[in-house]
């Protein structure tokens, strides 16, 4: 049965690499996304939908992403709700968390994970009882 379930994960998992002058649109789950030029992108068929990756650069310590996350929720969530108890999950994660900026469906936080400083935009909606969050990541001074 575990064969049988990592074939159709792996089924369901597809990689697509950009060339350097197109974009892809990509749609998905009723998710649609456009990749830039160069990023690589993926989908998984789980409670992170896509993952995107930018292009190495020689001397990148930290390679910046992007991810889109569909949750379902109970009714009755409201954005505020859930970006909230999204802040307290990610504090036990995160040293020297710092809430840089929050606004009606988005927060911009930065910390450390490990020795690695992180900077993130995170970007929240609630459609009936689903909720995406639209995660970017980067070192801080980028």
């Amino acid at each position: 049965m575990k064969i049988k379930m990592m074939a159709v994960l792996v089924f369901f998992v597809f990689l697509c690499r950009l060339s350097a002058d197109e974009y892809m649109t990509i749609e998905m789950e009723n998710v649609r996304i456009d990749v830039p030029a160069g990023w690589f992108a993926q989908y998984t068929k789980s409670p992170q939908l896509f993952f995107l990756y930018s292009p190495v650069e020689a001397d990148d310590t930290f390679q910046e992403n992007g991810n889109l996350v569909m949750e379902i929720l109970p009714a009755g969530y409201s954005v505020e709700r859930y970006m909230n108890e999204s802040l307290e999950s990610i504090k036990m994660i995160y040293t020297d968390f710092v809430l840089e900026k929050m606004d009606e469906n988005y927060y911009i936080i930065s910390g450390a994970v490990g020795d690695i400083g992180v900077k993130q935009l995170q970007l929240f909606y609630i459609r009936d009882n689903s909720a995406y969050i639209l995660t970017f990541s980067a070192m801080p001074e980028s």
